[in-house]
């Protein structure tokens, strides 16, 4: 009986946040989290803040506010103020992306379970591992949206588009992560 060779390489995970990637998701939640958390102010109304709520725009739903000019709720109120996004467009960006098969980013992982510090391996002079990954460069994508403002007045409407245009200029998406 023959014993196969295993190589112990393959055997090793890899954590999932190394594989991933960006998916358009990812990328969509992002600008969604943006748009709520930073962009898009609070409203007043008769002395109280309102929070301004922010809608994806599937096709149904985009679609039926462009015929209709609003959007209901539900039990078939009106939904103001509204702002609704969708994405209209995905491009490749072929700038940056030249000899990308041979491009690779290496990367150490700074903490392992194995690189735990304790006395043990102090006291016997165990070097620290490391864990090398390569990255490869991705695809460079510019995504285009459209957004939909609904408001009861004038001046709710100026505010949020000037909190916009504000913003348009500027980074969007998380500066630094947390996770």
């Amino acid at each position: 009986m023959d014993k196969k060779e295993t190589n112990r390489g393959k055997q090793i995970p890899i954590e999932k946040e190394y594989i991933k990637g960006v998916k358009l998701i990812d990328i969509d939640t992002t600008i969604a989290d943006y748009m709520t958390n930073v962009v898009i102010p609070d409203l007043e109304e008769n002395e109280n803040k309102i929070k301004v709520p922010l809608l994806y725009g599937n096709a149904e739903r985009w679609k039926n506010a462009r015929k209709d000019g609003y959007l209901r709720d539900q039990r078939g109120k009106i939904q103001i103020p509204l702002i609704m996004f969708k994405r209209n467009s995905i491009e490749r960006n072929d700038l940056l992306s030249n000899f990308k098969e041979l491009n690779k980013i290496s990367t150490f992982k700074k903490y392992s379970p194995k690189n735990r510090y304790e006395r043990f391996s102090i006291q016997n002079n165990v070097k620290p591992v490391n864990e090398l990954y390569e990255i490869n460069v991705p695809d460079y994508v510019t995504l285009t949206y459209e957004v939909m403002i609904w408001t009861s007045f004038t001046e709710h409407m100026n505010t949020i588009v000037e909190a916009f245009q504000f913003a348009t200029d500027r980074y969007w998406g998380k500066e630094k992560k947390k996770d």
